[in-house]
């Protein structure tokens, strides 16, 4: 099939990705663009500003002719799994064998070479050679996000990368060069510079790795995430007391210290107005504030080991979801589905063989749902 396949990399304020996909269409040139969405959290449990349905909109405006998006233990599997779930959407989809990468050289330096570190890059996380091994260990252990701890270690590996990871929208594209690697998928990879799209690529991406302590205060929050913060705080105030350490150890990502933490300050825990709080009080004794968080959010959301174990047979991509797809071009959307070895979920109702495959992994979707959209 004549299409495109891209990915989200702009954060979801103003016009900016209805222009990020009316660049790529207008330079591209795809008979079809297909977009994979982000979803409606970041790899460490932050809702974005937009939610995917204000995502599905601006995806319209930009002329996509389908946007799809993962579920929801997908989005929160961390260490790398969410891009691993985006690359294998994109191959299990078996619509297109290209993709479209965008990419922001350093001053000076040409596209080809930008490009040529960023595989190089890429290899490096995927070979896992020892000194990138010993590098990413110690950044850990200093309570780096597992993304940040990455790219750390691959600038130690690699000096001519560091200026060239210095942009967000470069790192998402060695994560998911990495993750086709992983896959083995051979798709054809177009590179394009953002600067062609109308961005400078220093402040408009998404991905950025800041520690939860350098975000905004719940003052500048946006409406999404207050509401969010709260109803997720809340959903912890209920299901917290009834957990017994047991049940704990049963939730992925846990540690033994965080299961400890909880058992012992569960009042501290209790007390807190929004999940970023337990979050802070949680990071104290785990690997880091994000791994704390997204812990506290599958204890919400009930992500168990077996959960995970499931979606992993399925390489993260069990089914997704339809956020928008051209009704003038019902025909290619149809003719893409029936290729697809991932079922595609529209208005949030999956088919009965979907239904009765899946039901913690749609029940997981559900809860999320509820604290993102429901009040």
């Amino acid at each position: 099939m004549e299409s495109l396949i891209c990915f989200e990399a702009f954060k979801r304020t103003g016009d900016a990705l209805s222009r990020y996909l009316s660049g790529i269409r207008k330079i591209c040139r795809p008979k079809y663009l297909l977009m994979i969405s982000d979803g409606d959290l970041e790899p460490g449990g932050t809702p974005f500003d937009l939610f995917s349905r204000d995502c599905a909109a601006l995806g319209k405006e930009g002329d996509a002719d389908l946007v799809l998006s993962l579920p929801y233990a997908s989005i929160l599997g961390g260490l790398g799994k969410r891009d691993f779930a985006l690359a294998a959407l994109s191959q299990r989809l078996h619509a297109s064998d290209r993709i479209v990468l965008p990419c922001r050289p350093a001053e000076g330096q040409s596209l080809e070479d930008c490009i040529r570190i960023l595989k190089s890059c890429a290899m490096t996380i995927f070979k896992e050679k020892p000194e990138y091994r010993e590098a990413l260990l110690k950044n850990m252990k200093e309570q780096m996000s597992f993304d940040e701890a990455r790219m750390q270690a691959v600038r130690s590996c690699i000096s001519a990368a560091d200026e060239t990871l210095s942009f967000p929208v470069n790192r998402q594209a060695v994560k998911l060069l990495d993750a086709m690697l992983q896959l083995y998928y051979l798709a054809k990879t177009e590179f394009l510079d953002v600067r062609e799209l109308g961005f400078s690529g220093e402040d408009e991406e998404s991905g950025k790795e800041e520690p939860l302590k350098d975000r905004a205060q719940p003052g500048s929050w946006s409406s999404n995430r207050l509401g969010f913060e709260r109803k997720a705080a809340e959903k912890l105030r209920q299901i917290l007391p009834g957990k017994t350490c047991e049940s704990l150890r049963n939730i992925a990502g846990c540690t033994d210290q965080m299961i400890s933490a909880l058992a012992e300050r569960k009042e501290e825990f209790l007390q807190a107005e929004y999940l970023q709080q337990a979050a802070e009080l949680l990071g104290r004794d785990a690997p880091g504030e994000d791994a704390a968080r997204l812990y506290l959010l599958r204890i919400i959301l009930n992500i168990t080991h077996s959960t995970m174990q499931i979606n992993g047979l399925h390489i993260y991509t069990p089914y997704c979801y339809v956020l928008y797809e051209d009704p003038e071009k019902k025909a290619v959307t149809e003719e893409i589905r029936k290729a697809s070895w991932v079922s595609c979920i529209t208005d949030g109702k999956p088919d009965t063989e979907t239904a009765l495959k899946y039901p913690s992994l749609l029940e997981i979707d559900h809860k999320a749902e509820e604290l993102l959209y429901n009040g």
